[in-house]
């Protein structure tokens, strides 16, 4: 069956960056694994008497495309049938939303490694001058403050009564309901 992966290097030859997009799908990445259970060339445009795909006689035809796609995925409807093939994220005239989509992706990812870069670099370096001057480095702000003589930061908060204890005292001179001197 090997003849069957031939078919898609036979079209690349001529349709070379047809092939260059066909190769970035699920499809083509797993016929360059050498598998040939998967839509090559030929399943989507024919074999033979091939049309480009504005003719109406195109199995890749706006109007023939879900009966193409249904050749393999038998539940295919209308919104699988728009998935493109060929896409091309350097291509911003064919699908600007995928160009900028990818251009933001490339953009966020370089932004991360280069924040994350920036970060364990200067934590490194903190590191490094901690153990310089004979000690671990201090895990949080309050022990940073409190290691070079400054307020070690807010005092802690008051315990919480127990459970089960009394309730707190009134403030002097206010009624009470239902106690003393109080008419409620």
């Amino acid at each position: 069956e090997s003849w069957k992966l031939e078919i898609v290097k036979e079209c690349g030859t001529c349709h070379a960056e047809s092939l260059r997009t066909y190769r970035d799908t699920f499809h083509g990445q797993v016929t360059a694994l050498g598998f040939t259970r998967v839509a090559r060339c030929s399943d989507c445009h024919g074999a033979h008497g091939i049309r480009p795909s504005r003719d109406p006689r195109s199995p890749v035809h706006l109007a023939n495309r879900v009966a193409t796609c249904r050749k393999c995925h038998a539940s295919a409807n209308v919104n699988f049938a728009k998935y493109d093939p060929h896409a091309d994220p350097d291509n911003r005239a064919r699908n600007p939303l995928l160009y900028y989509a990818a251009r933001f992706m490339t953009w966020l990812l370089a932004g991360v490694f280069g924040f994350f870069g920036v970060h364990t670099a200067l934590w490194g370096a903190r590191t490094l001058v901690a153990k310089r001057h004979g000690g671990p480095p201090p895990s949080n702000p309050e022990e940073s403050a409190a290691a070079e003589g400054g307020t070690p930061g807010p005092a802690p908060a008051a315990p919480a009564p127990e459970e089960g204890g009394a309730p707190p005292s009134p403030a002097p001179g206010a009624s009470v309901p239902g106690g003393e001197g109080g008419r409620d």
